[in-house]
């Protein structure tokens, strides 16, 4: 049987090419306490107690997690859980793993419509359901509809809105197939008061500088965008937005830290208003705000 330090030393042996220590440490402490249910004091104070209860674990540590976590692959995605906007989602390689900087987007949205909510929201490449789910929690008289091109996306959506008891409305929709926008209008029976969306937005030329469990194992069609027409997500909903967004009604965007005024010049060619580039806590400009006129 293993101490803990002994098995923290494992870890680090093998993760620390990919990984700082701090990290790695983080790593058991994160797979016990969302897999197997372990409190901090549990693993601080009784992990010789607990582990001899659950004699299973240890072995489940090295023979199952350590070696995926060796391979690059995501803790989260290990897990198949994580948190955004403190409550629980399922994760696996067909939906990214929820960024801090989207907790930011949504924190906005709430900010800005708590006073007086929105009627319908739709949510616009929706993945793991992270936005839409976390709207519809903390503005529970909206009518939020979640939509996105996969449909593996979509199953795992669904079950995370099960999951967080809340009643969303998915479709499979692509928004660069202008043919299906019509599908969408009898869903919500109205035009949409908010549209959000967190598109695909990194280029191809920016894949040199991500790190390889990006690149390895979270999904590419919610990643990358062609060099060739960088902001063709944020102008298909543009143009969608002309005929599915309500007077006065509100857009949000996630967007490349690299792109605010290109976007914020293509939403200014649609007539929009009340245009505001916002930062991340790292500063990066990551999400633009707009007004349809």
């Amino acid at each position: 049987m293993c101490s803990l330090s002994d098995l923290n030393g494992l870890f680090q042996n093998e993760l620390k090419h990919l990984y700082s220590v701090a990290e790695i440490k983080q790593f058991i402490y994160l797979v016990l306490m969302d897999k197997y249910a372990w409190t901090r004091q549990d693993i601080a104070q009784n992990w010789d107690k607990k582990l001899t209860d659950e004699t299973n674990i240890e072995q489940d540590l090295l023979i199952n997690f350590l070696p995926q976590l060796a391979q690059g692959k995501p803790i989260q995605y290990c897990i198949g859980q994580t948190y955004f906007f403190d409550l629980p989602f399922f994760v696996n390689p067909n939906v990214l793993i929820p960024r801090p900087e989207t907790e930011e987007l949504v924190q906005k949205i709430i900010q800005n419509h708590q006073h007086k909510p929105p009627k319908t929201i739709v949510d616009i490449g929706t993945g793991s359901g992270c936005i839409a789910i976390s709207l519809k929690k903390n503005l529970p008289l909206c009518g939020v509809y979640a939509v996105d091109i996969s449909v593996e996306a979509l199953i795992l959506a669904q079950k995370n809105a099960q999951l967080n008891h809340t009643n969303i409305h998915f479709l499979n929709f692509n928004i660069l197939d202008s043919n299906q926008w019509e599908c969408i209008l009898p869903l919500a029976n109205q035009k949409f008061e908010v549209i959000v969306s967190n598109p695909p937005y990194v280029t191809q030329a920016e894949k040199t500088t991500m790190h390889a469990n990006v690149l390895d194992f979270e999904p590419h069609l919610a990643l990358f965008v062609g060099a060739d027409n960088p902001l063709i997500f944020y102008e298909q909903i543009c143009q969608f937005s002309g005929c599915y967004l309500a007077q006065k009604g509100s857009i949000y965007f996630e967007i490349n830290q690299n792109y605010g005024s290109e976007v914020k010049d293509l939403l200014q060619s649609y007539g929009f208003e009340d245009i505001a580039i916002c930062q991340d806590l790292n500063g990066n400009d990551r999400m633009v705000s707009a007004t349809k006129s």
